[in-house]
């Protein structure tokens, strides 16, 4: 009898397990990223300039907008990268994503310019901001090949035109 027939269809369950797995972990990671985008978006505009009276946020202040609009945007952003994921408009989750890591490294950088002028700020946020902007841009990178594969209708529609 022939198991070889048996034996990849067998390995080609465990491969497709494998890859829902990870794309249910990406989801997950998309939904928690956006999720502190919103939260960090939120402390901002709540926490007002107050929230930025450490020695190493002096440069941050300078940012164009305040406090204030810096919550809105990454608020927004965080809505525009749910909303994406949850009704598969990835396109759209791509650019709350990116937005979110784009404002994470202006951020970073800001914090990075406080601690050059003044050596007794701390660096910690420098690490932690930026290391958030390289997460945010995976997620959208990750979010972008997502958008590429085509959903079940448009394979529907594709095979009605050929």
């Amino acid at each position: 009898m022939n198991h070889d027939k048996f034996d990849q269809i067998d390995r080609s369950s465990q491969s497709f397990r494998a890859l829902a797995s990870l794309l249910a972990i990406m989801q997950f990671s998309v939904f928690m990223m956006a999720a502190y985008s919103m939260l960090l978006g939120m402390l901002i505009i709540v926490g007002g300039p107050s929230l930025f009276s450490a020695i190493g946020d002096k440069a941050a202040l300078y940012l164009t907008g305040g406090p204030a609009s810096w919550g809105i945007v990454l608020l927004v952003a965080g809505m525009l990268a749910f909303f994406g994921l949850k009704n598969r408009q990835y396109m759209v989750g791509v650019w709350g994503m990116f937005i979110s890591g784009t404002w994470c490294f202006a951020f970073g950088g800001a914090l990075l310019i406080s601690s050059i002028q003044d050596l007794n700020s701390d660096l910690t946020a420098v690490v932690a901001f930026s290391k958030d902007g390289v997460l945010f841009i995976m997620m959208a990178m990750a979010q972008r090949i997502l958008a590429r594969v085509p959903t079940k209708r448009e394979e529907e529609v594709r095979g009605g035109q050929r």
